[in-house]
């Protein structure tokens, strides 16, 4: 796909939940004209509440910009209840962060909000924007650590270094990570269907993709 492209030539040594990204990256340059809104999630584990297009456009309109819409975590500062193991998200990401960059991850990041790449939206034109900064910050990360997953600490990185405050994250864009909540209304819900939701088992998978004018 896209041969000889930038984008092929810069996911070389990633494993292919890495490349997923510059796909994206080389299929929304090639038919950028052709776009309105996109959205990119995870491929089986987030199902829709509401319609995050109209959400997007309907965010975007009202404060006359695009913005970047990027899933984060529910209470990262919360311990994990991993057995035998006292740690939180944010711990756990300083670790990847250390992996992926051989530094440490600024302490300031922790203090707020930890993204998640499991749903990426917004304008075509912001997209491509935030796509082509994981590619940068793809391209610092450590020989030896271009076969493992370095998706997480990539998209903290571009968010906090490049974007900033032109960020919408969490509700009502995303629900909850991994808990389900009757009482909340979110556009995207990852990992946070079930019982203790009303949308339940219904439409348990998306396309890898999902695009809309």
């Amino acid at each position: 796909m896209y041969p000889n492209s930038s984008w092929q030539k810069a996911w070389q040594g990633l494993t292919i939940n890495d490349e997923r990204f510059f796909i994206a990256g080389a299929f929304l340059e090639a038919h950028q004209h052709e776009l309105g809104y996109v959205l990119l999630t995870d491929s089986h584990d987030v199902v829709f509440g509401r319609d995050p297009f109209k959400l997007m456009k309907a965010m975007d309109s009202a404060m006359n910009t695009t913005y970047v819409y990027v899933q984060d975590e529910w209470r990262p500062n919360l311990d994990l209840e991993i057995p035998g193991d006292n740690l939180t998200a944010w711990e756990r990401m300083r670790g990847y962060y250390h992996m992926c960059f051989g530094k440490d991850m600024p302490p300031e990041w922790s203090k707020g909000k930890m993204m998640n790449c499991g749903a990426l939206g917004g304008h075509v034109t912001a997209m491509i924007s935030l796509l082509r900064s994981m590619r940068a910050n793809y391209a610092k990360v450590q020989n030896g650590s271009r076969p493992l997953m370095c998706d997480m600490p990539v998209v903290q990185r571009a968010v906090f270094e490049d974007f900033q405050d032109s960020v919408v994250s969490g509700y009502p864009f995303n629900g909850k990570f991994k808990h389900a909540d009757s009482n909340e209304v979110a556009a995207v819900l990852h990992k946070s269907w079930g019982e203790k939701h009303p949308i339940g088992s219904r439409h348990r998978t998306l396309p890898y993709m999902n695009m809309s004018g």
